[in-house]
């Protein structure tokens, strides 16, 4: 099809329906108007829907959506989009619609507020990505605890890999035992407190008190009322306690798609390596006990100490076995302004967790 058959546009709030029938098609999953309105609405760092829209015959093909999210660099605060649900209907693509679809968003996006983007695209999308004037940060670095792997090979994988996450979840169970012993008891004057909500205002004042220079989502308390409100997860709150003041906190998200799986969607202090025994430590023994019943954990990012992922359990998707079938994704960035004054492409910039990453 010749490119004048599309109309690349902005999205219109009458088009919510084929929106999400595009992306049932595309992603073979159902999204419906309240997720949407979470998504793509109510975010407290944009007024409108900022979605790109390609059309054909009155028709909507394709879309290039943006997650909005206020950031803050050595106490400096910028306005960035993150692209995620990119779709093409199949029989619409190689057709230049992803390219005139990012082309819009650019010149768009250039005359406003918005002075990067940012996101995580995985191995196929990645050149589209980078011949855009997107630049490469690093590898996503997912860690993974296993919990149930026959149940994971039966739905996911063959038998080979069956038999490795067998290995390495033999070892994460004989963690789990230890786990069940080492409760926060094991520290004097540490308690937990667990919450089936975010408590918004305690996660906030703990995030200015050890508030990273590093990009990062900007954590106060309007956008944790909003950004741990995904109808299509359930959330745990956690809060360490040292006599009495908290010192730590995470949040735990689970969902079920035919595996039950928990994601590790926040952790604080960002960017804490803290030594054995620890808070944060102490957090997620207690939420890995509470979550018996996932399949397995998932934890992202540079943002979360990766000593205490080890010391329980957790494998990264970049080793032996999992980098065998897992897909490998990559964080790529692009600005939108001459004078930004922050080298994008340099990794040790970034502090990022799943609180900063689209969640679907």
């Amino acid at each position: 099809m010749a490119l004048d058959d599309y109309y690349i546009r902005d999205y219109r709030p009458e088009d919510l329906d084929e929106y999400l029938e595009l992306y049932r098609s595309v992603f073979e999953a159902v999204r419906d108007d309240k997720w949407f309105r979470w998504k793509y609405e109510e975010p407290p760092s944009s007024e409108n829907s900022e979605i790109i829209v390609a059309e054909h015959e009155g028709r909507i093909i394709g879309a290039r959506s943006f997650f909005s999210v206020r950031m803050s660099c050595n106490n400096r605060e910028y306005h960035a989009l993150q692209p995620c649900d990119t779709m093409i209907s199949p029989e619409h693509r190689r057709n230049g619609i992803f390219t005139r679809m990012n082309q819009k968003a650019i010149q768009k996006y250039e005359n406003s507020d918005v002075r990067f983007f940012f996101n995580f695209p995985n191995k196929k999308a990645l050149p589209g990505n980078l011949k855009m004037g997107w630049e490469f940060v690093q590898p996503l670095e997912r860690h993974y605890r296993i919990q149930n792997p026959d149940r994971i090979a039966q739905l996911k994988f063959d038998s080979r890999f069956a038999t490795l996450t067998g290995k390495v979840a033999s070892a994460a169970f004989q963690g789990y035992c230890q786990i069940q012993n080492l409760r926060s008891s094991s520290i004097s004057g540490l308690s937990i407190e667990r919450y089936d909500h975010v408590p918004a205002n305690e996660f906030s004042e703990l995030h200015n008190q050890n508030r990273p220079i590093a990009i990062h989502a900007i954590r106060d308390e309007t956008f944790y009322n909003w950004k741990f409100q995904n109808p299509k997860w359930d959330y745990r709150a956690y809060i360490a306690r040292d006599n009495g003041e908290s010192i730590a906190a995470t949040i735990f998200a689970s969902k079920s798609n035919g595996l039950n799986q928990t994601r590790i969607v926040e952790s604080l202090p960002i960017q804490a390596e803290n030594a054995p025994f620890t808070a944060t430590e102490c957090l997620y023994r207690e939420a890995i006990v509470d979550h018996s019943q996932t399949d397995f954990f998932i934890a992202a990012g540079n943002a979360i100490p990766e000593k205490v992922l080890r010391r329980l359990g957790f494998l990264s998707d970049g080793s032996i076995p999992l980098s065998f079938k897992l897909t490998q994704k990559n964080m790529v960035a692009r600005s939108l302004s001459g004078d930004l004054p922050i080298d994008l492409s340099n990794p040790d910039n970034w502090a990022v967790n799943f609180t900063e990453l689209d969640t679907t």
